[in-house]
């Protein structure tokens, strides 16, 4: 606002908008002092989302019926209408979000999925370090997922062997899906199948993954969040509290 009142395009008294990088509007007044402006800014906050994080100083993991008993609250105690449910995971530096419930949202409409897509994994509620996958439970150790990044869905020749560990690992520590009779969970990406052997121990504890002749690395479940969204304002904002 100084630079344009020195260039005569504002004056004191004048309402100066300017939208940020999620197209949010800020709006900017200023007074004129003999040391230059004083600047008075106002804009809208929005709540788009409520988030739980997971922490264990000793061990980094949780068991499956601690995980499973967090999901089932959150899912019992969650009205909100349209709410997006995701389970956060992590590996070697990289936060993979599962998708689990996509309230109204078809995986079939590819409008839909963009949209779910930005929503999961851009700002305001991820950022460039979040992936994401979009799941719907098909049998009850098969689901389709799709995989997404900030360039929006990706060809399953770049998915990185971390976010299948990811996604496997909250499938059945949320109990969304289970391995069949021989260990093995399916995943429909597209037109590809791909299988995943799982070992477990007695309580259902994850040992080891293997996908096409490669171990996996151990991902770990970091937190759950309901994101908010409507018709309206459905990608930057969210709900206004004021």
């Amino acid at each position: 606002m100084a630079l344009l009142t020195l260039h005569n395009k504002i004056k004191p008294g004048d309402t100066f908008r300017y939208d940020g990088i999620l197209n949010a509007p800020f709006y900017g007044r200023f007074t004129a002092t003999n040391k230059g402006v004083l600047p008075k800014i106002t804009a809208t906050s929005f709540m788009v989302g409520l988030s739980q994080y997971l922490r264990k100083q000793d061990v980094p993991s949780y068991c499956r019926d601690e995980i499973k008993t967090w999901k089932a609250n959150i899912d019992l105690h969650c009205t909100i209408p349209q709410c997006i449910k995701v389970v956060d995971y992590h590996i070697n530096q990289t936060l993979t979000r599962i998708v689990y419930q996509m309230d109204g949202y078809d995986l079939d409409d590819e409008t839909a999925v963009n949209l779910l897509a930005d929503i999961t994994v851009k700002e305001p509620r991820g950022h460039r370090n979040v992936s994401g996958v979009l799941v719907r439970a098909v049998e009850s150790h098969c689901v389709d997922a799709i995989f997404i990044d900030q360039q929006g869905i990706q060809n399953s020749a770049d998915v990185q062997s971390g976010g299948i560990a990811s996604l496997v690992t909250a499938l059945i520590e949320t109990q969304i899906v289970q391995p069949n009779a021989q260990g093995t969970i399916t995943i429909r990406v597209g037109d590809k199948i791909w299988h995943v052997s799982v070992v477990q121990d007695a309580s259902g504890q994850i040992m080891s993954m293997v996908f096409d002749n490669t171990t996996l690395e151990m991902s770990y479940c970091v937190g759950f969040s309901q994101f908010f969204c409507n018709e309206k304002d459905f990608l930057t904002n969210g709900f206004s509290l004021g």
